[in-house]
Formats: C-alpha cells, structure tokens, sequence
C-alpha cells in the first residue's frame, strides 16, 4: 500500500517508456488574480488525478508575467515528485482566488 498513491497511472507494456516529469510547459489563459503571475508563483495544479504544488520556472512572453485576462505560455516545475503527465490535457491552476 505505500508503494500507490492517489495519481499513479497503469500503463501498458508498448507505453514503458513514459516517464513521469518534474517540468512541463503549459499554455494557460489568466482567469484571475489581483495582480500579475511572475517567476516563483507557486500554485495548485490539478490534471487528471494530479493535485500537486508546482512552481512558475519560466513565462515566454516579452514582459515575464501575465495579467487577469492573457493568455501565454509557461514552464512549471512540480515541488514534490514527478508526474505523469499527457500532452494537450486540460488542467488548472488555482491558488486562494487566484485562478489560470
């Protein structure tokens, strides 16, 4: 029972080399938040079975933050262990009221 924890995932014998990853960049739309998300932000991430505390490592846009209402492109890095993640799954970020 220690070895399975909420978010592991089953995989076939074909898919043996995925591995679970510490960064992943994700394309976000700032719903809210009463000022601007910078490097260091540290949210909630919930994708799938995933909740986990992950942190702003990078922003590509010219000004290296967002504000309520953009959309951009960020890199995240999760804060306790790696993950299994899927390319083009849907996820959110949220921290108090902030949201993206």
């Amino acid at each position: 029972r220690p070895d399975i924890r909420k978010g592991m995932v089953v995989l076939s014998r074909e898919a043996r080399k995925a591995r679970a990853c510490w960064r992943f960049e994700a394309e976000i739309m700032m719903l809210y938040h009463p000022s601007v998300l910078r490097r260091g932000f540290e949210a909630t991430v919930h994708v799938g079975g995933v909740m986990q505390t992950a942190r702003v490592t990078d922003i590509f846009n010219a000004e290296k933050e967002l504000k309520t209402g953009c959309e951009g492109r960020v890199q995240l890095a999760f804060i306790k262990q790696p993950e299994y993640l899927t390319s083009n799954t849907r996820l959110l970020l949220r921290r108090g009221q902030f949201k993206a």
